[in-house]
């Protein structure tokens, strides 16, 4: 017969392989997600506009009509009416927005997409090694100005310049001037890593804010958690994973990075039980006795 200790090790052990696998799952996921995001842009290239027609501003995904938030508010404003078509093809993104906030940004946004494989490919990548600051305030502003700024010069202003358009617009006409803004966006990563994913970018915002009080976001344990910090290092954002704060709840894409790095399985995907901190929080147990 085993020892207990011994039976007790292998169990620990069996139990880390297994959450090794679910861990490696989630970052394949999210790499085949974000493949497809991109090939997506290539589909009209081969002849099948039924599957996908348009960019990541405004497309139809099998004859569903989809805009970006921010692009659909920015033209609406900016001419000055109602359209209930351009509100309809924003609605499903709003609601993936609300549900699960910022998953466009780690999952299918292209330009974070290509600062994050950057990093990847480019161990080196030169980023400054100074504090990150940690606030919304920025960000925004610029979503609120590109918003009042389109009402009052009747022009989309952030949608004309959006990284995000210019990046999607190359696979459909090629290279042209505008590509320097996306090269700008690059060169920002010489200061900071994902300088304009944190600190700039308002439409990331926009889904920040919309989700922050998203049903899905990432828990912490803490029983389990040694606090060696691994998890905020890995994450594009800077984030603290599981904790409460405006910056983490509006700046985490729920991408799950922090989960796939952390060798003592404190963190996971978990539904945000809103009701049940809403009861403690007026002195109603929350648990059966």
């Amino acid at each position: 017969m085993e020892e207990p200790e011994m039976q007790a090790a292998k169990n620990l052990k069996k139990k880390n392989v297994s959450g090794n696998s679910a861990q490696g799952k989630i970052n394949l996921i999210r790499r085949i997600v974000q493949i497809g995001a991109i090939i997506l842009l290539l589909v009209p290239w081969f002849g099948a506009p039924m599957i996908w027609m348009g960019n990541y501003l405004a497309s139809h995904l099998a004859g569903i009509p989809l805009a970006d938030p921010l692009a659909a508010a920015e033209t609406m404003l900016a001419s000055r009416a109602f359209y209930l078509t351009s509100f309809l093809s924003a609605l499903p993104l709003i609601v993936i927005g609300v549900f699960f906030g910022r998953v466009f940004c780690g999952w299918i946004c292209p330009v974070h997409t290509l600062l994050e494989w950057g990093h990847t490919v480019f161990k080196r990548w030169p980023s400054s090694k100074k504090p990150v600051k940690k606030s919304v305030l920025l960000p925004t502003s610029i979503l609120l100005g590109s918003l009042i700024g389109s009402l009052w010069v009747t022009v989309p202003l952030f949608t004309t310049f959006s990284p995000i358009g210019v990046l999607s617009r190359v696979f459909y006409f090629g290279i042209g001037l505008e590509l320097l803004l996306v090269l700008s966006v690059i060169l920002l990563e010489f200061f900071q890593p994902m300088f304009w994913c944190r600190r700039l970018c308002p439409v990331g915002m926009l889904y920040g804010w919309s989700g922050a009080g998203k049903l899905v976001r990432i828990s912490l344990e803490k029983d389990r958690c040694n606090d060696c910090g691994i998890c905020r290092t890995k994450c594009s954002m800077q984030v603290d994973p599981g904790e409460a704060g405006c910056y983490n709840t509006v700046a985490c894409m729920n991408c799950g990075k922090c989960i796939t790095v952390c060798s003592r399985h404190a963190l996971r995907f978990g539904l945000n039980k809103f009701w049940e901190r809403n009861e403690a929080e007026h002195g109603v147990s929350t648990t059966q006795p």
